[in-house]
């Protein structure tokens, strides 16, 4: 509690994560049937990280690394919008609509086809499909994306080829497995990634129950000589204030030694009595610049015969 305000509310921000910006880590991978993919995370600032996104490259025939960073062999397929880490189950979802590999468009299902394998013995052959998949709960559709495969087959009793996809056999359309299988799996795009440090403000507001007196102080032109000062801090209305009492030195020093002495009220001040109001009461007093009188000792011909003396010095104007 703060005397002269009122709370009005508590805001918490994650500001930084369990890992420093720079850091680079496997995230998850997914090896299901044909569907085969990594997930990066990539640090971008203490508080923001971004996913990327690999599949498997249908054609690639070498080593592949599914425990570590190494994207040999994989086709980047998309990096996520910078998502910041949140207070407790808040989610930051991806906003970023470019996808990054080639694709073509498949209408009859309306999804992202990319790279295909080559057909095996059986002359079937699979090709890596990809659909943003998100809603209401995910703010837009950007922040679940849906990663699946179609396989070249034929259809159940027939001799008709033809693209399937794990839907297909979800609803009861039934093809032949030959060597190739697909699949799908649906990847929410949020940060996830729980915040190790957490800032708190509390915000408040000045009351109107409350005011303070201040006072300035001015030299005969205008300029303010030394520092203000607080009278009533953030005193409840009605506090009798007296500015004249223990505001007004006789004589004041500025901070380049230059003396000065009391004149009048500014005559755009504040009444320097009375009682405190609600918000800021400003007394003004204005100082007049001491003067000095010096005495100097010449002959009729105006030669210094002796030394100047000083007869006053920092003196009170007008003495």
């Amino acid at each position: 509690v703060f005397t002269g305000y009122d709370y009005v509310a508590t805001t918490t921000k994650a500001v930084q994560g369990p890992y420093p910006k720079g850091t680079v880590y496997l995230a998850g991978t997914v090896q299901k049937d044909t569907v085969q993919y990594k997930v990066i995370r990539e640090i971008v600032e203490n508080d923001q990280a971004v996913l990327k996104f690999y599949y498997l490259d249908p054609t690639y025939k070498g080593e592949v690394d599914w425990r570590g960073t190494d994207t040999t062999g994989f086709i980047e397929l998309l990096t996520t919008s910078p998502t910041t880490y949140k207070v407790g189950t808040i989610y930051d979802y991806n906003i970023n609509s470019k996808i990054t590999a080639p694709f073509t468009i498949d209408p009859t299902k309306n999804v992202m086809v990319f790279k295909e394998s080559e057909q095996n013995e059986q002359g079937s052959k699979y090709r890596v499909i990809a659909q943003w998949s998100g809603d209401e709960t995910t703010k837009g559709i950007y922040g679940k994306i849906y990663i699946a495969t179609q396989v070249w087959t034929t259809k159940l009793g027939t001799n008709e080829w033809g693209w399937f996809d794990y839907s297909d056999d979800q609803a009861g359309i039934k093809f032949n497995n030959k060597g190739f299988w697909p699949a799908g799996v649906q990847n929410t795009l949020r940060n996830a990634t729980p915040a190790t440090a957490v800032e708190t403000t509390y915000i408040y507001k000045e009351s109107s129950k409350y005011g303070d007196v201040i006072v300035e102080y001015y030299d005969t032109d205008g300029k303010q000589i030394v520092n203000s000062v607080v009278d009533t801090p953030k005193s409840a209305l009605g506090t009798e204030y007296n500015t004249d009492v223990d505001r007004r030195p006789a004589s004041l020093v500025a901070a380049d030694g230059t003396v000065y002495f009391y004149k009048e009220v500014k005559s755009d001040s504040a009444k320097t009595t009375g009682t405190v109001v609600a918000g800021t009461t400003t007394v003004k007093y204005v100082y007049e610049k001491a003067g000095s009188v010096n005495v100097n000792f010449v002959d009729i011909n105006g030669k210094v015969i002796k030394a100047p003396v000083s007869d006053e010095k920092d003196a009170k104007p007008g003495y």
